[in-house]
């Protein structure tokens, strides 16, 4: 009988260290989980963060682009106003003598 209960007493020492063990593993692989779901939880934020720089970033770009793009449209716009003012010009004296040929013959 005492051969019968040591090999109880070894049997239920291997089950209480192999739960130790179990429970040892389940408290890492916990710490494991929290640990990854905080460094997704970082890198999420980060990548968060890069987005809104780098679309800020091109917003800025594209601005300054739409900027460069009104500025030669007005230039075009103030050169082609000019043209067309000299061009009158040039042929107002033609258009004046159109305008006094044609009240006095009516």
């Amino acid at each position: 009988m005492i051969q019968e209960r040591s090999l109880l007493q070894k049997i239920r020492e291997k089950e209480l260290a192999v739960s130790v063990s179990v429970d040892q593993a389940a408290r890492e692989a916990e710490e494991i989980v929290q640990n990854a779901r905080r460094d997704a939880e970082n890198i999420l934020k980060q990548a968060e963060i890069n987005g809104a720089l780098e679309a800020k970033r091109l917003y800025e770009t594209e601005m300054k682009k739409v900027q460069e793009e009104i500025e030669r449209l007005q230039k075009l716009g103030t050169e082609e106003a000019i043209r067309v003012r000299e061009q009158g010009e040039k042929q107002l004296a033609a258009a004046a003598d159109y305008v006094i040929k044609t009240v006095i013959l009516e």
